[in-house]
């Protein structure tokens, strides 16, 4: 929650899935770097970008 208990601005929310997406793709990112493959790259890419469509903000398990 924001400052005030304002709801989360849906900048917030995009910028919390970009990030969570990122985050889930170090691995990738560190194949594609060190294999500096085309394929490697384009992997990163679709790996990202199926990463952000998912919902990164749902609760994790206790």
């Amino acid at each position: 929650m924001l400052a005030g208990g304002g709801r989360r601005s849906s900048y917030d929310l995009r910028r919390a899935r970009i990030t969570g997406a990122l985050e889930a793709s170090a691995p990738c990112v560190i194949t594609a770097l060190s294999n500096s493959s085309q394929g490697a790259v384009h992997d990163l890419v679709t790996h990202v970008r199926h990463a952000a469509s998912v919902d990164v903000l749902r609760p994790s398990a206790p």
